[in-house]
């Protein structure tokens, strides 16, 4: 889904059905976009897939910064339960 350019931060919009199935499984129907955060901390990596009935709700021209922000406080989030597992 990512491009090499765009590793490292969110992207925002539409996916084709069978991500839609991969992500979102029986809800897929209903995801109209999608916000795709990359999670990576140390040892820890992941991608946390944020879906949304509204189709313009994730565009690709939406401003990313606040999930770029999420993205790193869940990542600090699973390192550390990682870390005590």
């Amino acid at each position: 889904v990512y491009k090499r350019q765009q590793q490292g931060k969110p992207k925002c919009g539409a996916l084709k059905k069978e991500q839609l199935e991969y992500l979102f499984g029986s809800l897929a129907s209903e995801t109209g976009s999608v916000a795709l955060v990359p999670l990576e901390h140390r040892r820890t990596r992941g991608i946390l897939a944020i879906g949304s009935h509204d189709a313009q709700r994730f565009h690709p021209g939406k401003d990313t910064g606040f999930l770029q922000r999420l993205g790193s406080i869940v990542s600090h989030a699973l390192a550390r339960i990682t870390a005590e597992a």
